[in-house]
Formats: C-alpha cells, sequence, structure tokens
C-alpha cells in the first residue's frame, strides 16, 4: 500500500506535501525527490525527510502530479481535508454578527465602533483620575479617536 501524501498548502506555483508515513526516512524522500524531478512540468523538488515534506514548483495540474505519483507508485495523494477559516477571520465575522444585532436592537443608534470609543473614552477618564495622563490615557484617547474616524468612514490621519 502507497503511503498517503497530505496537502499543507497549495497556492499559484507552490504546493507542499506531508507523507507522515515516511517521516525520517532519508532515502525514500531522496528516491521521490529523484523520480519527481523527472515529472514533466516539475520545476523544483525539495524535500526534507525530518519533518516528511515534499516542496513542490510545479507547472502542472494537481491531476497530472497525481497521475505521475500514482503511476511511479510514489505515494497518493489524500483527499484534502475542509480547512478551517484563519482566526482572525472567524472573529471579524463574529464582530460582524455582533455590529449587525447591536444595530438592530438599537434601531441603528448603536453600533461596535461607537461602544468601542464610548469604552475607550470611560478608561481615558479613570486614567486621567488616576493621574497617568500622559500613559495610558493619551493612548486611551488615541485609540478612541481613531475609532470614531472610521465611524465616520474617515481613516485619515489625524
Amino acid at each position: 500500500m502507497l503511503p498517503q501524501a497530505e496537502i499543507s498548502h497549495a497556492n499559484a506555483g507552490r504546493l507542499r506535501l506531508r507523507i507522515r508515513a515516511r517521516r525520517g526516512q532519508a532515502d525514500y524522500f531522496a528516491g521521490i525527490e529523484e523520480k519527481l524531478a523527472q515529472c514533466p512540468g516539475v520545476e523544483r523538488v525539495v524535500t526534507n525527510p525530518v519533518t516528511g515534506s515534499v516542496l513542490l514548483e510545479p507547472a502542472i495540474g494537481l491531476g497530472a502530479l497525481a497521475a505521475f505519483v500514482q503511476t511511479h507508485q510514489l505515494f497518493q495523494i489524500a483527499e484534502a481535508p475542509a480547512l478551517m477559516a484563519p482566526l482572525t477571520r472567524q472573529l471579524a465575522e463574529r464582530f460582524t454578527d455582533l455590529d449587525g444585532e447591536l444595530r438592530k436592537l438599537s434601531g441603528g443608534g448603536i453600533d461596535l465602533a461607537s461602544l468601542g470609543f464610548i469604552g475607550l473614552v470611560t478608561l481615558a477618564a479613570v486614567q486621567l483620575q488616576r493621574g497617568h495622563v500622559l500613559g495610558p490615557s493619551s493612548a486611551l484617547l488615541w485609540y478612541a479617536a481613531g475609532l470614531l474616524r472610521t465611524g465616520r468612514g474617515n481613516s485619515s490621519d489625524l
């Protein structure tokens, strides 16, 4: 049975595969590096036996590459699992949903930017009361001004 190669990442001109079952087997990776270099349309191959990875710069499609590795009995390219969206994108979507709910509940009067502005100004007032004028309070007021500008559609610097 051929080892499974998982697609770690694929973008224009680069493909990284992980062959976990053969990790640490330098002879195996030297052999597939040599054979993949003979594949028409593969411009560069770099393997790393320690991590079990194969980095390719193919000028051919994944289907043609899969056919080549299958024909030469190198490995089998596994179906790519559904990738989760990056955490930042997930958070941005949640905050967008929350912003929409706030606008709906308040009849358009309150959104996340205005809540953030009020919160930052309040925190700045607390810091000013404590005597921290040039430290935390000025930074908080600066961030609040940034939120105010963003809320008005003006992103130019002060």
